[in-house]
């Protein structure tokens, strides 16, 4: 970064892999100031780094499933290396979390987690408003886990420069995204409709329409009745797509 600038990184995470990774690249060099763990309601790892208690609630279901986790399975390579990799600490902390259902950190150990890691949750309404902003003031779309990694960074409002770790295919959510954004997705597929105008993308590589040809290859397949069948997640916009593809395939 210029001058220094701090540049902290905010990664959507349940099962605590990605995010451990980062720190093992902080500890190799890499010029990270802070690791944000974004969460969403599932919030054990928030509560963790806030209080030093390790202890897992029941699963809620959400919009950003894969975070739908309270026992983090990576979370165990931290605590080795914040036992300073003592082993034999490591699994009488694990045994007792068996035992017990919770770990209390010691106040040392925790200070050694909060100096590389901070964590924000957002609920699902904090969520969906993330997606629908970004999508207002960017023109993009993103997923309800990549909309925590932002919003988490939006509220800890850290120093310097925040990259934020985008995740999953925005198509894969496509009812929350048409909930939200009013863009129509198929999931499956890169096709969506946006301001009245198909857009076909593959492998996120944009292409023209003329790319249908190799699927679709009878032009006069593109009827409102096939379009219903083939895209029922754009039913509303099929006359849009019909009249698109006649004037332009």
């Amino acid at each position: 970064s210029k001058n220094e600038e701090k540049i902290n990184y905010s990664v959507p995470t349940g099962n605590f892999g990605d995010i451990y990774a980062g720190y093992v690249a902080k500890k190799m060099g890499l010029p990270i100031n802070k690791l944000i763990i974004a969460t969403n309601s599932n919030d054990i790892l928030k509560r963790v780094v806030d209080q030093g208690i390790y202890k897992p609630l029941k699963v809620k279901h959400t919009i950003s499933p894969s975070m739908d986790i309270q026992v983090a399975s990576n979370f165990e390579r931290l605590i080795f290396d914040i036992c300073s990799f003592d082993s034999k600490k490591t699994l009488n902390l694990m045994n007792q979390f068996g035992k017990d259902g919770l770990i209390k950190l010691e106040e040392e150990e925790l200070k050694k987690i909060q100096a590389d890691f901070c964590s924000e949750s957002l609920t699902e309404e904090e969520t969906k408003l993330v997606i629908k902003q970004i999508n207002k003031t960017h023109n993009i779309l993103v997923d309800p886990h990549t909309a925590v990694g932002i919003g988490a960074a939006n509220k800890l409002k850290l120093e310097g420069k925040d990259i934020i770790l985008a995740t999953a295919h925005p198509a894969k959510f496509s009812d929350v995204i048409l909930e939200e954004t009013g863009v129509a997705l198929l999931p499956g597929a890169d096709f969506y409709m946006a301001d009245d105008f198909f857009v076909v993308r593959a492998a996120s590589v944009d292409f023209d329409g003329r790319k249908l040809l190799q699927d679709f290859p009878d032009k006069g397949q593109f009827t409102t009745e096939f379009c219903l069948k083939m895209f029922p997640k754009l039913a509303k916009a099929c006359d849009n797509i019909e009249s698109w593809l006649k004037k332009n395939i």
